[in-house]
């Protein structure tokens, strides 16, 4: 399986005093009005353009990025093969690398 999308969210240091979308790289940054210390990050290919696009945050809003949550990851693979969702479930929950509810 590949990673084809990941979502995440970029807690920051402070509140900014802006809102709004913008674009870089492929990358949507969003800064909604009602939450001022988080930014929405879609269109991340891998993790390693997850800390780059980190970076750029930090350098565009002069600020400190304190916690990277990933929220949603979207993952393909073609093979026709049928997956155990349950199995994958159990597998993340008894698994120390992530937080499944």
């Amino acid at each position: 399986m590949s990673i084809k999308n990941i979502k995440a969210s970029f807690i920051l240091e402070d509140k900014v005093n802006t809102s709004g979308i913008f674009k870089q790289n492929n990358v949507v940054y969003t800064i909604y009005p009602h939450v001022k210390t988080l930014v929405n990050v879609t269109g991340i290919k891998s993790f390693e353009q997850l800390e780059i696009s980190k970076k750029i945050l930090e350098s565009k809003l002069k600020q400190k990025v304190v916690n990277v949550r990933i929220d949603n990851t979207f993952f393909s693979k073609k093979n026709y093969k049928n997956v155990d969702m349950v199995k994958v479930y159990k597998f993340m929950q008894n698994n120390s690398l992530f937080h499944v509810d």
